[in-house]
């Protein structure tokens, strides 16, 4: 009494689809998904769930050609927080990257623009202690080549709060290894929001992705301040909610 239709994986690693700066990592497929068989398994011939069907590419509404599932490895991680602490838990170092170019892959002797360049660093952050420091580029990450910014902040996001991992970091045009604690992405933010509420009286929270597309930033590129103390610092400076 189910529907089966087959079809080929066309692309994995499919990033920015609904929001270019959230966990994406989609495996691509020809197979139909329409409106209403989304959270349906993706299989291999051998009967294997592979990924959950999530969305489709289209401009009509209906399929088209393009479909995408969550793999099922980030399945069952939001699976198991969500089953062991009522939410959805990330891995946090408090670095900020972006990809490198192909520039600066020629001027680091890569064969290819591979790997995630720092280009800021929170201060007591996880990433801070264990001495990653703006310009580093991160070329694997527990133990799997890091492709691109993105692919860095996916395997960081699935790491556990607490756990030791090993990043592979070029500085100054030579290797080395980092050990980084993995932090709590939830209780960074929770800090970070209290840090803004004492010290310069304001409340804010994370941009939508409707606020992000127009001011034409990412989704993590900005706060929206919600409330201001009229006799805080940035009260006084005429700033507003």
């Amino acid at each position: 009494d189910q529907t089966v239709t087959h079809g080929i994986i066309s692309a994995k690693h499919r990033r920015g689809i609904t929001d270019p700066s959230s966990y994406q990592d989609f495996i691509q497929t020809d197979a139909a998904i329409n409106p209403g068989n989304s959270g349906g398994p993706l299989l291999n011939m051998q009967g294997e769930v592979i990924g959950v069907n999530t969305v489709i590419v289209s401009s009509s509404g209906g399929f088209e050609g393009i479909g995408l599932a969550i793999p099922s490895n980030m399945a069952q991680h939001v699976a198991r927080t969500i089953i062991a602490h009522g939410k959805v838990q990330r891995g946090w170092i408090g670095i900020t990257t972006q990809d490198l170019s192909p520039d600066q892959a020629h001027s680091l002797c890569l064969a290819a623009a591979k790997g995630a360049n720092v280009v800021h660093v929170v201060k007591e952050s996880p990433g801070d202690k264990a001495g990653l420091r703006k310009g580093d580029v991160i070329t694997a990450f527990n133990g799997r080549t890091v492709a691109d910014a993105a692919a860095l902040r996916n395997e960081v996001g699935i790491m556990p709060a607490g756990r030791e991992v090993k990043a592979t970091v070029l500085r100054g045009g030579k290797g080395q290894q980092i050990t980084v604690r993995i932090g709590n992405l939830q209780a960074a933010a929770e800090r970070l929001v209290g840090i803004a509420r004492e010290r310069l009286g304001i409340e804010v929270r994370a941009l939508q992705p409707t606020e992000a597309n127009r001011y034409g930033v990412s989704a993590h590129q900005g706060l929206v301040i919600t409330k201001v103390a009229p006799k805080g610092p940035l009260g006084k400076a005429r700033f507003a909610s």
